[in-house]
């Protein structure tokens, strides 16, 4: 790293100055850490990127379950729909969703692809989703300001979220609130993500064939 810097504050309220460890919401650079946890799973022989969503899910509606984690990574799987995708809307399209184009015909990207891959982690791994990326990649790999944060979980570090208006700034719970899950409710640091990307290039997260 050749700069690692704060810049304002982490609380206005408190005048916490941010700094290189402070951690935000990084939004769908969360969808980086669920594909090398589905990669990961996948070189420990606990999925194949061809496995049917109803492998996992047998009780899943036809037109979903046949989707493979290979389609949910790429965005091909045909969901169309954009917008937040909690936790509940995906479990909710297991039973009740379709796709809006054939799988494998179209990228298109939808948050839905990446909850849904973190529902494929807690089934193939057993702990929730945010104790997965804590277990396998947040501590192995000393990233102590990242973590899942979206439902107002403590993360070191962590700075308070702001809307700006014309000439203000005011508190908004936006990124405390369930809307993302595995496609957009980390956290992190500017310091964390340069060791996480450190990691993936040096083999220790996923194997080099997999990265």
């Amino acid at each position: 790293p050749l700069l690692a810097k704060g810049y304002g504050f982490a609380d206005i309220e408190e005048q916490v100055a941010a700094t290189a460890d402070t951690s935000y919401p990084i939004a769908s650079v969360s969808k980086h850490f669920t594909a090398a946890a589905i990669l990961r799973l996948a070189d420990q022989g606990r999925l194949a990127l061809d496995d049917p969503l109803s492998r996992f899910f047998p009780a899943a509606r036809p037109r979903i379950g046949v989707l493979t984690v290979r389609h949910l990574l790429d965005h091909t799987s045909g969901l169309t729909r954009p917008g937040p995708a909690p936790r509940a809307a995906a479990v909710s399209a297991l039973a009740r969703g379709g796709t809006a184009l054939g799988q494998g015909l179209d990228w298109d990207y939808s948050n839905y692809n990446y909850s849904l891959l973190g529902l494929v982690i807690e089934q193939a791994s057993g702990p929730d989703y945010g104790q997965y990326v804590h277990d396998e990649t947040a501590a192995p790999l000393g990233l102590t300001g990242t973590g899942y944060c979206e439902e107002g979980q403590d993360i070191p570090g962590r700075g308070r979220d702001y809307l700006s208006g014309r000439k203000s700034l005011a508190l908004t719970a936006y990124w405390s609130e369930p809307r993302f899950f595995a496609a957009g409710a980390l956290c992190s640091t500017v310091v964390d993500l340069v060791r996480m990307e450190a990691a993936l290039e040096a083999g220790r997260v996923v194997s080099p064939p997999m990265l």
